[in-house]
């Protein structure tokens, strides 16, 4: 039988606070010197912050949805820790307020790893449906 990933699970998680937090809590940290110094095998807070640059204050307030609006840069370093796509990371909301930019966000971040070739052509495919969308918004 094969073990579960939990980066499988991400999907199941409606809020990028819960999302990270899974992976904090789930995903043991690359093997390092300070893994012989630390009981838990997961990263701390400390510890993210150091690698992705931001404080611990900051990463307890992403886990605890204190701070609920991440960078891009900060969501891709992220998903670059636990070897996710940071897609994966922002969940697409379901709510009319929010599905708009929530989607928009989704759509970026699974952008970040686009061949230069596929990014003009999405680029080019996102000017055709602005200017579709100013078509329509003027009749």
């Amino acid at each position: 039988m094969t073990e579960h990933d939990p980066r499988d699970a991400l999907g199941g998680f409606s809020t990028f606070a819960e999302r990270f937090d899974h992976l904090m809590s789930h995903i043991p940290r690359a093997r390092s010197s300070e893994t012989r110094r630390r009981r838990s095998p997961y990263y701390s807070n400390a510890e993210i912050g150091r690698l992705i640059g931001k404080s611990e204050p900051y990463i307890s307030n992403l886990r605890n949805s204190k701070s609920d609006n991440p960078t891009m840069d900060v969501i891709v370093a992220i998903a670059e820790v636990f070897a996710v796509h940071p897609g994966d990371l922002i969940p697409v909301a379901t709510t009319p307020l929010r599905t708009h930019s929530s989607r928009a966000m989704h759509i970026a971040a699974r952008a970040q790893h686009l061949s230069p070739r596929s990014l003009e052509t999405l680029e080019a495919m996102v000017e055709h449906f602005a200017a579709t969308d100013a078509a329509y918004d003027d009749t």
